[in-house]
């Protein structure tokens, strides 16, 4: 099995605990509401009380330790073994601010690279098409962990209405700086648009783009092969976004994609 098969495995298993992690913890607040309600007849007999939530909420309690605990063993796995992937070891770990390998593992466990085609291909895994939109056909999931991930590249932990007002990003990154020139664009582009409504463009747009430099990383430094997403291959497109490389000094890698692009006729414009 290679490696990246196996952090696939470990990020789909990661996934899958956060999942029960969450019913379990909505489950015993739950009970908590319902015993804590005035109406509550369990409450003229304090020792039934203490038995139901002994009954119910002590083994969701540890029910939730256990999948907190096999969630801390696969992110120590995952940990090692994202240190022999190319994309994360020469890239996303290096160079990338506000990718962290949590997140990276989850939406690694969601990306299948068999079955996509182009680095665009991505984008309807993650709803990020029309298509896709429209007809509901993509990981829900993952589109919950790519909002994660934007708000992470912009140093935020939620949408607040203030953010939303005044959309500066906190961290100083490639993407961040990328989605301050979408949200400026959006701006003239789309005059009559909500602030909510450009906001979730410019983090969109910003997304995909991470996703497809996902896809061109590692198909350049897995199979030596400079990939271009579907407005540089069909629509006429003669340039692409660089990979982001938050670093004074690029990697040699980095230099070698941009001359094939360059082979290709296609000009390569860093963020």
């Amino acid at each position: 099995m290679d490696v990246l098969r196996e952090v696939r495995c470990i990020g789909l298993q990661l996934n899958l605990y956060d999942k029960k992690l969450q019913i379990t913890d909505k489950n015993i607040r739950n009970y908590g509401d319902i015993y804590m309600r005035d109406d509550c007849p369990m409450k003229e007999n304090p020792i039934c009380i203490d038995c139901e939530l002994d009954c119910f909420r002590k083994p969701l309690e540890a029910e939730a330790i256990f999948y907190e605990q096999k969630i801390q063993e696969l992110e120590k796995i995952g940990r090692e073994l994202m240190k022999d992937l190319p994309l994360w070891r020469d890239w996303i770990q290096k160079y990338v601010k506000g990718a962290g390998v949590g997140l990276t593992l989850r939406i690694l466990g969601y990306l299948d690279f068999n079955k996509a085609k182009h680095p665009s291909s991505f984008w309807a895994f993650a709803g990020y098409t029309s298509e896709a939109r429209k007809t509901q056909r993509y990981n829900h999931s993952l589109k919950g962990l790519c909002v994660r991930q934007a708000m992470s590249f912009l140093g935020i932990r939620s949408i607040t209405p203030a953010f939303i007002a005044n959309p500066e990003p906190r961290l100083d990154g490639g993407y961040a700086r990328f989605f301050k020139m979408i949200r400026a664009k959006a701006d003239e582009k789309y005059p009559d648009w909500t602030r909510r409504h450009k906001l979730f463009h410019a983090m969109s747009v910003m997304m995909k783009l991470y996703l497809s430099h996902i896809f061109i990383v590692h198909n350049f430094l897995t199979n030596n092969i400079a990939s271009v997403h579907y407005a540089a291959a069909h629509l006429g497109h003669d340039y692409i976004y660089m990979p982001v490389i938050d670093a004074k000094e690029k990697p040699d890698w980095w230099h070698d994609l941009a001359k094939e692009y360059v082979k290709m006729g296609i000009k390569p414009v860093e963020i």
